[in-house]
């Protein structure tokens, strides 16, 4: 069970790693490449807050109803604090770093939401054959 979830682990990093590359080259075509740290930044943040979302969901599975809402609330405030912190952060710096690093964060999401998708519908196939 651990290989498979590092497999699924280091493709997600890969494409992480992929899509950074492909900003690097739009924001180097526009000639602003200094904000691919930022999308870099992005990246990072919201996938320490799916991370952490699934670690707190997993964790929740052991408690009564009560004691998982409870920490599913704290969880969702500990990653408001590191996205709001952050964003503070960076919008000090310059707005436009700001729109990279937000820019960044969805696309970790959506990185995330289309491996998702990709393994319910490969185990769709897989309990049809």
């Amino acid at each position: 069970m651990e290989k498979v979830w590092w497999v699924h682990i280091s493709r997600i990093i890969k494409q992480y790693f992929i899509s950074l590359i492909v900003a690097w080259g739009m924001l180097y075509a526009y000639g602003k490449p200094s904000l691919t740290f930022g999308v870099f930044v992005g990246e990072l943040i919201g996938a320490v807050c799916i991370f952490i979302m699934g670690n707190r969901m997993l964790k929740s599975i052991d408690f009564s109803p009560d004691a998982a809402v409870f920490t599913m609330k704290i969880g969702w405030i500990i990653r408001l604090f590191l996205i709001l912190g952050c964003l503070a952060a960076v919008i000090q710096i310059s707005v436009s770093l700001f729109w990279a690093v937000v820019t960044g964060f969805f696309l970790a999401e959506v990185i995330m939401l289309a491996n998702a998708v990709y393994w319910i519908l490969k185990k769709n196939s897989d309990k049809q054959k």
